[in-house]
């Protein structure tokens, strides 16, 4: 009878505790100043209107989702340097990617929620024949959130009294 190889032995339960589900090598590396392979990628960046309250909700449950996989920046929160023209961030919904590839509206709302349970779901809503609708009605919100929020038409002249 021949002796079967025996598996390695699992680190105890304190090093485990302590240095993470891989042990040592994880210890080893944060030791080195190295970074995970997540908190060095780049990732996808929505700018989102902080004082729309609608907005915030989308913006508390899209963290709870995505953490750290993407940054959630409040346009107000933003100095004068902004990528985009503010009146054109609060508008509508944009995203930038990884890659730099900017996204708007209805596809940036899409593109945010993508690897969560709802992107399968969400995915529908850019179907060809469904896009243009989704697309059209998503324009008519956002004019009206902003005029409703801001005052202003979404071609930036004063709403009349």
């Amino acid at each position: 009878m021949t002796a079967r190889p025996r598996k390695p032995a699992k680190p105890a339960p304190e090093v485990r505790r302590r240095h993470g589900a891989r042990g040592a090598p994880a210890l080893a590396a944060k030791a080195l100043g190295a970074e995970a392979p997540a908190a060095r990628a780049p990732r996808d960046t929505l700018y989102y209107d902080g004082q729309c309250p609608l907005c915030r909700r989308e913006m508390s449950r899209l963290r709870a989702a995505r953490g750290a996989a993407i940054a959630l920046v409040d346009i107000h929160s933003l100095g004068d340097d902004t990528p985009v023209d503010r009146h054109e961030l609060l508008r509508t919904l944009h995203l930038r990617r990884a890659d730099g590839q900017w996204l708007r509206g209805a596809d940036a709302n899409v593109s945010a929620w993508d690897n969560t349970d709802k992107a399968r779901w969400l995915a529908l809503l850019r179907w060809p024949v469904v896009r243009h609708i989704v697309d059209l009605g998503y324009r008519f919100w956002a004019a009206w959130r902003y005029r409703r929020l801001y005052g202003r038409s979404p071609h930036g002249q004063q709403r009349r009294p």
